[in-house]
């Protein structure tokens, strides 16, 4: 009689355990489920980073175009907020003012390095979303200023906190210029230039990864 309890015990108790298995991976897929329906971004707290490239089209009194490659690295606070700071290289060309046989203002093609802050407002937690983006720093070559940008964007999830982003902006950069200062002797063009700092704008054109 008691053999008879026990084999019928046996088979209810392992059925409990397999029905508690059971419920437990139901409820872990639905809240996988939920989480990832709540936040389509993919983006979560911790950390953040992106490279990105583009290129800047001068305007403004200063018009040289440039190439440009930045490294971003950071705290993702939320789906919405990220705060973070990083590196560029950027690659200005040879600049002379045009339509002067004596160049009034004078920048040789070098390279230029920026380090900055960078904050950014993705606004709609979604896979598709619009961002705006802000830059501001300070370049560490050729005694270079002030280096700031703001842009606005899409940003479209492509596998979990991934995404490739695209971006319109603009910027303002202040670069050491050599300038004409005087001619040297009354009898030749012979001339001395000075360098001084100008502020450089440009609307720029970017794509990046992020992850």
């Amino acid at each position: 009689m008691m053999f008879s309890i026990l084999c019928v015990a046996q088979p209810k108790q392992k059925s409990v355990v397999e029905s508690d298995v059971s419920h437990n991976y139901k409820r872990a897929v639905r809240e996988s489920f939920y989480k990832e329906l709540n936040n389509l971004s993919g983006l979560e707290e911790g950390y953040h980073g992106f490279i990105d490239v583009g290129y800047t089209f001068g305007v403004g009194d200063y018009q040289f175009n440039r190439f440009e490659i930045n490294s971003t690295h950071g705290y993702q606070f939320n789906p919405h907020i990220f705060l973070g700071g990083g590196l560029g290289l950027h690659f200005m060309p040879e600049y002379d003012t045009p339509d002067m046989n004596i160049a009034l203002d004078h920048r040789k093609k070098q390279l230029d390095i920026p380090v900055y802050g960078n904050i950014r407002w993705t606004i709609i937690n979604n896979k598709v979303t619009p961002f705006i983006d802000g830059k501001i720093g300070h370049y560490i070559t050729h005694q270079g200023g002030l280096c700031a940008s703001i842009a606005i964007g899409c940003r479209i999830s492509v596998y979990n906190s991934q995404a490739i982003n695209f971006s319109i902006g603009y910027s303002h950069e202040n670069l050491e210029f050599e300038s004409f200062d005087h001619f040297t002797s009354h009898y030749s063009m012979d001339y001395k230039r000075s360098k001084r700092k100008l502020g450089a704008e440009g609307i720029s054109l970017k794509i990046s990864y992020d992850f």
